[in-house]
């Protein structure tokens, strides 16, 4: 017998004998040879899969030499399982130099071979360990989202089988032949057509279901359907109405028509407080009989007693009684008892035993029930005339406050607001807010996490129904337009400035106003006024009319939906209590009735907002004024938003003869040329606000409150989620290039996936900053010099490729002109805020990261130092490169003509304008400092704490130590491609040294010169700093003067 045998034959001897060396294991002639003859053996055995060093026969080699001692061949198994590239990697930590193009053996070879494998096993073993480890953790969470994928195309696929079914329909239609009695045979179109005809329409009721499917069954019978159309037909009548409710019904069950049905009724069955308020309800038709009329009622209440699960008399007398109890309950109880009791109902005994644990959990007894069910019944809801009687009890007011704390949303998971103020949350339509509340296990009535019986609030929506008003879905078909002022109108809700959508972070105090006596409400005076838009279209606004007022005001949001010109003013506009605003922009349009009759051109001032809602809430009228006079404003009573303001420059203008005074009332109806319009004071039917205009200077409070802060003793918050994650991010995610230059990963709160498209307004804007190119020289010529040297910097590129990317965001800019600067005349401001058609900006899905620096430290340090210097980091930002899988979310158009073709670039490096930027420098330089801590000493520390953004302030208690710290400095810096400039010192020999080239003052008779330091002037020469504030002297003072005074010395 000829054995050939390859090179692969004999490396398992080899092998074996290599590793046992390793082991300091010395084999004698017998063991070699034994393990010669056991590998040539296995070789002969199992020619195929003993060669290229299996590990199983390498094993089964030295165990026939004798050697138990598995475990030193335990690495060598490991590093049996890794690829080319992690050796490579294996072998770059060992501080081996890898060639080029070497192969698998070729770099096991080298790293068996080095003295690290020799000399520190234990270290490869970590290495390869933590390879493996990457490695199973990246296998599982590839199977863990591919299980998630299963189950989202599982779902696809049920829905995929709702819509399969109904187009099953026609191929059915094409192979069953249905016989009708007496006809010939039909399609199933006209068969579904004819069902459809004999059957009573989808209710809208849930209540008429039943008699729904008893009129269809009908059908079927008449026709004579298959069992196995039924289900088809069912489908197709329901349509929409059901699409949610079978997405995840199976083929088998979408096929069953008794299994529909079931599920149907199940779903839209209504509940028996529903069908008992129906019952009580319930009034004759003019179309129906007494006797119909009777049947009917006898058929709601037997529907409601088999919900009830009503079977005999005393059961019947039981659930009477307990009806009885339930509607003298409060609300708040009320909605405890309906959910907790279900479809069945609590006997009377039982009832109260539930009523009385409940008011004693609560803390409350049943006196104070009946206070509160008494207080209840005297609200005044009547549909009359608000009546002129007035209390003579004297108006006290009294003011509670109580401390809350914020809850984070839910939606947006910020903590800066709750749900209810949340702006994504509002943009919703009722019914996805609904969804939120329900998905998120909230309170309908609160928006707090806890179940609705276990809510303490006792604030309801205007409709008097347990749950907040933003939630309230409106009633279908109620035939009560806003002009008939009834109590059950359409209801209103109100919508919130979009500013209350950010509410302070801190814990907040509130204010509540409650006033004994009858208060009192003014309407006042608002008409429907038509004004032309910038196409000489007329549309109607709603204007307040304000005799007080010298102008007239349209607000910012109606002057850009009629896409008004807006002029540049400057304007001071005075208030109640001598505040003041500043308007900077007004508008020229034409006031005009609906007969045209009257039209005036008027100039108004444009300002952000005139008022809140008016009126505050709905005045419950039930007298239809319009039946004998033309109303103004029909919705006079209901609150809506105020476009514009006409003050006496028109008003007067606008009257004409004619008023009227409500009987038993304070209300005067004024004719106008727009009809008449009401005013004057109404008694209100429930505890309100009173409305006041005033004008706030929030910069003023906010400014204030940070002067009392910086006093405050700090006290670091401790679990900040993002923070934590944008460590964790930069850690993980930063490196240095080939240049030193540092390379940095954006920390993303979601997938950048839901970004919309943001090229067509970047584009926008940039024709729009053409116009200003085209008519400023010196604006365009210091804008393109600045793009020019952003891109010879490389810090921008140009995009080559003629797609784009899955996700990408193009960046708005436009440019700030900062005449007072030395160097950057003007700077490209880049606006990462701008939202995407999805509504979404970059800077919303960023996360912002810590950023802890305290001036007033790093200023107090700068004092202690005899030789002290100030310079600045050119270009801080632009240093530092984004990671290129993140630079296409840093886009940018530009072209070098108005007429040009559009032209688009990349952002490459940390950008201003982003949210997260300071983050990324400021972590950058702190990282900069660790690395070359070793190196430069003097220099991290001055990194780590005298370093304020891109301004270092330090400085050394001698002068051979200062220029030490200088030089390093510089290094450190340039090892990360990033350079100083801008040295300022008190030292003469300090500014004039080598390291000092670049100087932004010199030491000369000029002993007053001052440089800008960390916001403040800094005298080098005489080395203080120097504060102007400048107070205008007055015999007296307000208190708003003296505030802003201070807020100014800030």
């Amino acid at each position: 017998m000829v054995v050939h045998m390859n090179g692969g034959t004999f490396y398992i001897p080899l092998s074996a004998i290599f590793l046992t060396q390793l082991e300091g294991i010395n084999l004698g002639l017998p063991e070699t040879l034994v393990i010669c003859v056991t590998a040539i053996l296995l070789f002969i055995a199992c020619p195929a899969t003993a060669g290229g060093g299996n590990p199983v026969y390498l094993l089964t080699v030295l165990a026939a030499a004798g050697i138990n001692k598995p475990q030193f061949i335990s690495l060598f198994l490991s590093m049996e399982w890794l690829m080319k590239d992690e050796l490579i990697a294996i072998a770059e930590e060992m501080g081996l130099m890898v060639p080029d193009k070497a192969k698998v053996v070729d770099l096991k070879a080298l790293i068996e071979s080095s003295d690290v494998y020799k000399d520190d096993i234990e270290l490869v073993r970590n290495l390869v360990d933590g390879i493996l480890e990457e490695k199973r953790e990246k296998s599982e969470r590839e199977k863990r989202e591919y299980e998630i994928e299963k189950i989202k195309l599982a779902q696809l696929e049920k829905q995929l089988e709702i819509a399969n079914a109904r187009e099953n329909l026609a191929s059915i239609s094409q192979t069953t032949e249905i016989r009708e009695p007496g006809s010939l045979t039909n399609n199933l179109e006209s068969l579904i057509k004819s069902v459809k005809t004999l059957t009573i329409p989808v209710p809208v009721r849930s209540e008429s279901f039943n008699l729904f499917f008893h009129s269809l069954e009908k059908a079927f019978q008449n026709k004579s359907v298959p069992n196995e159309l039924k289900a088809e037909i069912l489908l197709n009548i329901l349509g929409e109405k059901v699409n949610n409710l079978l997405a995840y019904v199976s083929r088998e069950d979408l096929c069953d028509y008794e299994k529909i049905k079931e599920l149907v009724l199940k779903e839209f069955e209504p509940t028996p407080q529903e069908c008992l308020s129906n019952f009580k309800k319930a009034q004759r038709l003019p179309s129906e009989t007494y006797v119909q009329f009777a049947s009917r009622l006898c058929a709601s209440f037997d529907y409601y007693c088999q919900l009830r699960k009503v079977t005999d008399f005393k059961s019947l007398c039981d659930l009477i009684v307990s009806d009885k109890i339930f509607e003298t309950l409060e609300r708040e109880l009320m909605t405890h008892i309906a959910v907790k009791q279900g479809e069945s109902f609590f006997k009377p005994q039982q009832l109260g035993r539930e009523c009385d644990v409940y008011l004693s959990s609560r803390g409350r007894s049943s006196k104070e029930l009946n206070r509160n069910a008494v207080s209840e019944a005297k609200r005044v809801v009547g549909n009359k005339w608000p009546t002129s009687k007035w209390r003579a009890d004297k108006n006290i007011s009294k003011i509670f406050v109580s401390e809350t704390k914020n809850i984070n949303c839910v939606l947006c998971k910020r903590a800066s607001h709750s749900l209810s103020t949340c702006s994504q949350f509002r943009r919703l339509s009722v019914w996805d807010r609904a969804e939120v509340v329900k998905r998120n296990n909230l309170c309908f009535r609160c928006f707090s996490p806890h179940k609705l019986n276990e809510c303490r609030s006792v604030e309801n929506c205007f409709c008097l129904k347990p749950h907040h008003r933003m939630i309230h879905f409106p009633r279908e078909n109620s035939g009560n337009p806003a002009s008939h002022l009834k109590l059950d109108a359409p209801a209103f809700v109100p919508k919130q400035r979009e500013e209350s959508a950010e509410a302070n972070p801190e814990s907040q105090f509130v204010a509540t106003g409650i006033e004994k006596g009858k208060p009192k409400n003014v309407l006042l005076s608002t008409i429907r006024a038509l004004v032309k838009n910038k196409f000489s279209e007329w549309v109607e606004v709603r204007c307040l009319l304000d005799v007080g007022s010298q102008s007239c005001l349209c607000t910012k949001a109606c002057a850009e939906r009629l896409q008004l010109k807006m002029e540049k003013v400057n304007t001071v506009v005075s208030c109640v209590n001598d505040a003041s605003m500043i308007v900077k922009n007004c508008v020229k349009t034409s006031v005009a009735n609906k007969d045209k009759s009257f039209e005036r051109e008027l100039l108004m001032l444009v300002v952000n907002k005139i008022t809140d809602f008016i009126p505050n809430k709905i005045i419950n009228v039930d007298v239809d004024v319009s039946e004998f006079v033309s109303l103004a404003d029909h919705s006079f009573n209901v609150p809506d938003k105020i476009d514009m303001l006409l003050g006496a420059e028109i008003f007067y203008e606008l009257l004409r003869p004619g008023q009227i005074y409500a009987q038993n009332s304070q209300l005067l109806l004024q004719n106008t040329v727009f009809g008449y319009v009401v005013s004057g004071s109404v008694d209100q039917v429930a505890e309100d606000r009173v409305h006041c205009g005033l004008i706030l200077d929030d910069d003023l409070n906010k400014t204030l409150k940070q002067f009392w802060e910086i006093e405050s003793v700090d006290v670091k918050s401790t679990g900040d989620t993002e923070a934590s994650l944008c460590e964790d991010h930069f850690v993980r995610t930063h490196k240095r290039n080939e240049e030193g230059r540092y390379v940095v990963s954006m920390a993303l709160s979601r997938d950048p996936s839901c970004l919309g498209n943001s090229k067509d307004m970047a584009v926008r804007q940039l024709n729009s900053l053409w116009k200003r190119l085209s008519r400023d020289s010196e604006y365009f010529s210091l804008y393109t010099d600045f793009l020019r040297e952003y891109e010879d910097l490389g810090h921008l590129e140009r995009v080559v490729e003629s797609s784009e990317p899955p996700t990408q965001y193009y960046i708005p800019h436009h440019g700030v002109l900062r005449p007072d600067k030395l160097t950057t005349k003007l700077r490209v401001v880049f606006n990462a805020s701008s939202p995407t058609t999805t509504g979404i900006s970059l800077n919303d899905i960023l996360m912002k990261g810590d950023v802890i620096e305290d001036v007033f430290q790093t200023i107090s340090r700068f004092r202690r130092h005899k030789f002290a210097f100030t310079t600045d980091i050119q270009k801080m930002y632009r240093q530092i490169l984004i990671d290129p899988d993140q630079q296409d979310l840093q886009r940018i158009v530009w072209k070098t003509g108005p007429n040009t073709e559009v032209s688009a670039y990349r952002l490459k490096t940390v950008t201003y304008g982003m949210s997260n930027a300071p983050f990324l420098a400021i972590r950058t330089l702190q990282q900069l400092a660790e690395d070359e801590k070793s190196r430069f000493p003097l220099a991290s520390e001055a990194l780590l704490h005298d370093t304020y953004m891109d301004d270092i302030v330090s400085g050394a208690p001698d002068l051979k130590t200062a220029r030490r710290l200088q030089s390093q400095l510089r290094d450190a810096l340039q090892s990360c491609g990033m350079a100083l400039h801008k040295w300022s010192s008190n030292s003469p020999e300090l500014l004039n040294s080598s390291l000092s080239t670049d100087v932004e003052h010199s030491f000369s008779v000029d002993t007053d010169l001052s440089v800008k330091t960390l916001g403040i002037s800094w005298k080098p020469f005489q080395d203080r700093f120097v504060f102007k504030v400048s107070i205008s002297m007055k015999p007296s003072y307000t208190k708003r003067e003296v505030l802003s005074v201070i807020a100014r010395l800030y």
